[in-house]
């Protein structure tokens, strides 16, 4: 019968609720089987085996593969498995994908990086990327986002140079003003 619900054509739901009791006793020998049900499956299926697969996948390969996926997947899975997928900080492989993420023309990726970096990278290295962004010439409301970002690291020189930014007139930013004030 399990077998009949691993297989990569399984009721989802069931599959789902499955793979959600099963994590816990997952392990690297079962990488083989979650990856062929990732490849294969539903697509809600093969995210729910991206989930398992993600803390116990160490190959370089296999987790670049594995960030790739994450990608084409919608926002709020995207956030759940990279979470899951970071294996220690600094994390180079990681940082590596997400950096040029920082640049992207979709929104919801750069806003990824942004909230990835410091976990992967660790917040002094996200501190330089985020502020090598930010122009002096750029105006305030776009350097908001980038603002935000900075307020919200364990790190004093960011939590200061969103404080300043603050003062100088980032207050009139409106909703941006209104996190950094509340991450600081």
């Amino acid at each position: 019968i399990l077998s009949d619900i691993l297989e990569p054509h399984s009721p989802d739901l069931l599959a789902r609720v499955f793979f959600q009791s099963w994590r816990p006793m997952a392990n690297v020998r079962h990488l083989p089987k979650l990856w062929e049900i990732a490849h294969g499956g539903n697509k809600w299926t093969a995210q729910t085996a991206l989930q398992v697969l993600a803390p116990l996948e160490t190959s370089d390969k296999a987790r670049m593969e594995l960030f790739d996926r994450i990608l084409e997947m919608g926002e709020r899975n995207r956030q759940t498995i990279l979470d899951q997928m970071v294996l220690h900080v600094p994390d180079p492989l990681l940082e590596g994908r997400l950096f040029p993420l920082l640049d992207s023309a979709d929104r919801d990726l750069r806003a990824l990086s942004r909230l990835m970096l410091p976990r992967v990278a660790g917040p002094e290295k996200a501190f330089a990327e985020f502020k090598s962004r930010i122009g002096e010439n750029l105006p305030l409301a776009r350097q908001s986002g980038w603002m935000v970002a900075l307020a919200r690291l364990d790190w004093a020189p960011a939590r200061e140079t969103a404080a300043a930014w603050l003062a100088s007139g980032g207050w009139a930013t409106g909703s941006a003003a209104m996190a950094v004030s509340k991450s600081l």
